[in-house]
């Protein structure tokens, strides 16, 4: 089993063509011609970078977008868009909307209280004094892995 740094030459940044190279790992790991948590570090890795390129340029990216004419919109194979922005509004000013949101948060922070209660075998009680009842599990959260980089 393979623990080098493998990544698959890219053709070009087309849906398809990444989805080979998605393909190509993949296959490594389940011929056994790869470690897995290897290959999940590495794609791990690899978005992070991603991440941090996209945050640091993507001021640069937008000016050199709206530069391109409205037909040609592509680059390496994958189209792009330039998207305005949208109004965004605020509705904590509105006393109703915010007082219904505090209710609200109040509320979910009774329900953890409870939640943390029932695990060392207690009761939350709230400020009115009345026993706050432990909501129903709805699932579990899936396992995953974690990576510091």
């Amino acid at each position: 089993m393979n623990n080098k740094l493998v990544i698959p030459k890219f053709n070009s940044l087309a849906k398809p063509d990444l989805l080979k190279v998605s393909d190509k790992i993949t296959s490594l790991v389940k011929d056994g011609n790869m470690n897995p948590l290897a290959a999940f570090a590495i794609a791990k890795g690899l978005r992070y970078v991603s991440d941090k390129v996209i945050k640091q340029t993507e001021s640069e990216a937008m000016d050199e977008a709206i530069s391109y004419n409205k037909f040609d919109r592509s680059i390496f194979g994958a189209a792009f868009s330039y998207v305005e922005g949208a109004d965004m509004y605020d509705y904590e000013a509105d006393k109703e909307y915010s007082d219904l949101k505090k209710a609200l948060q109040a509320r979910k922070d009774e329900l953890d209280m409870a939640i943390r209660a029932s695990k060392s075998g207690g009761q939350a009680v709230n400020s009115a004094g009345e026993i706050v009842k432990c909501p129903p599990m709805k699932g579990a959260r899936k396992s995953s892995l974690r990576f510091n980089f």
